[in-house]
């Protein structure tokens, strides 16, 4: 299985609401390795509430596709 990276500059757009503060996304991140290169991720609950904070289709269709909750 392969995953995509990507990396920004920001947190989220200026113009998405209710996401989550930089410095909790900062307190919940990932400590990950790849390709021997130590980087920070952020954690999945809150990239799932970015994604549903930013309300683009192709953010909510990749906040359902990364929720196990969701039906």
């Amino acid at each position: 299985m392969y995953m995509r990276l990507q990396l920004m500059a920001t947190l989220v757009p200026t113009d998405c609401h209710l996401s989550v503060d930089f410095d909790d996304a900062w307190q919940n991140r990932l400590n990950i390795e790849l390709d021997e290169i130590k980087r920070n991720a952020i954690a999945r609950d809150d990239l799932i509430t970015n994604k549903r904070a930013c309300e683009r289709p192709k953010d909510i269709a990749d906040a359902v596709a990364l929720d196990p909750t969701e039906s």
